[in-house]
């Protein structure tokens, strides 16, 4: 009987040892990054492509200039003077889903 090492997205280990519990581990793991995408994908289209860009920059694990340290400074600055930060602050306040227009 083949066993199979599946980890989670929270670092839990799982041993598997037959190809219908590896179907369903599978799955489930599937349904947990679908809904992970889902949650990303529900932000504000500015936040997420600033996160992604400073991930990028930091992704180097290099220490940070003094112009990278800038630039991610600039990038998160963007965000808070934005119409979706203000949007999500008012969504928020008023118990609602937020409505992102991606400025």
């Amino acid at each position: 009987m083949k066993k199979v090492l599946v980890e989670t997205h929270d670092g839990v280990g799982a041993v598997i040892f037959n190809d219908d519990a590896k179907r369903n581990a599978l799955k489930t793991l599937i349904d947990k990054f679908i809904d992970v995408a889902r949650a990303i994908a529900a932000n504000s289209p500015l936040s997420i492509s600033v996160v992604k860009e400073q991930m990028g920059i930091l992704g180097n694990a290099h220490p940070l200039s003094p112009k990278t340290f800038e630039r991610i400074h600039s990038l998160r600055q963007a965000v808070f003077d934005s119409q979706d930060y203000a949007e999500g602050v008012r969504a928020i306040r008023e118990n609602r889903q937020p409505v992102f227009a991606g400025r």
